[in-house]
């Protein structure tokens, strides 16, 4: 079986390397291993579609896609806590860019962070963009029972029991 570092390279590696990191790098300027792999992450992962936007009434919310990128950073960038993925992001600006804010003063406060992160495991979006990312990945080798699981369906085999 394919790891999910070998697909990654073989689905997006050529894309990302030629078409893809020359780009950013013109925007955004140079670009560390650590952004690179970040940005493939992103790519691999395809988190936007999962986020749920609020609405409501009075002051607009933060950007819920934006934090959720910020969360992936704190992990490909091995960072400890929310206080130092902060810190990161007032520091490094590919970084702030690449997950979604312009400016130092986008970027939300350590308690909105907080609340999207108690939102985000509440609304399960973790297990919702990993289901996501296996059955994408992994479709060809995962047997018929197995796939149900992760979408919530149990097989006739499993009712019956």
């Amino acid at each position: 079986m394919n790891s999910l570092l070998q697909i990654l390279t073989q689905s997006f590696g050529p894309i990302l390397q030629n078409q893809l990191f020359p780009v950013l790098r013109e925007e955004l300027g140079p670009m560390s291993n650590r952004h690179e792999q970040f940005v493939c992450t992103m790519a691999m992962l395809q988190l936007d579609g999962f986020v749920i936007v609020r609405h409501g009434r009075g002051r607009p919310g933060h950007d819920r896609a934006s934090i959720a990128r910020a969360f992936v950073a704190k992990a490909v960038f091995n960072v400890s806590t929310t206080r130092a993925i902060l810190d990161r992001l007032h520091s490094d600006a590919v970084l702030r860019r690449l997950c979604g804010w312009e400016t130092v003063a986008q970027i939300p406060d350590e308690t909105v962070f907080s609340r999207a992160f108690a939102e985000f495991a509440q609304s399960e979006f973790p297990q919702r963009v990993h289901a996501a990312l296996v059955q994408r990945t992994q479709s060809e080798t995962l047997d018929r029972p197995h796939t149900a699981r992760l979408h919530g369906h149990r097989s006739a085999r499993e009712t019956s029991a």
